[in-house]
């Protein structure tokens, strides 16, 4: 699967140049509030761009238009279970994307 299109939302593969726009959301408290990890640095953001866009299971979440503001993907937990994992860039919550 190459992405998702609706009329609001595109879901695609992460690219290496998306390291901006997760850092936006990756460096924010609030945002990462669930995760396991603390606020990513713009050098960690850019790595993690990269890792994303080799990973399979990482997914970019964009407006339509291509603005990224998210990402979701799906992985085998510890015990057999599938965890789904999403974050969103706090400027569009509560917009209905999720």
């Amino acid at each position: 699967m190459e992405q998702i299109k609706t009329e609001r939302l595109l879901i695609r593969r992460f690219r290496p140049e998306d390291s901006a726009e997760m850092f936006s959301y990756l460096s924010d408290l609030k945002a990462i509030r669930f995760e396991s990890y603390g606020p990513y640095s713009f050098a960690q953001a850019q790595a993690e761009a990269e890792r994303r866009a080799r990973d399979e299971g990482c997914w970019a979440v964009c407006l339509a238009g291509g603005r990224l503001i998210g990402e979701v993907s799906l992985s085998k937990g510890d015990f057999g279970n599938w965890q789904l994992h999403i974050i969103f860039n706090r400027k569009y919550w509560d917009k209905g994307y999720g």
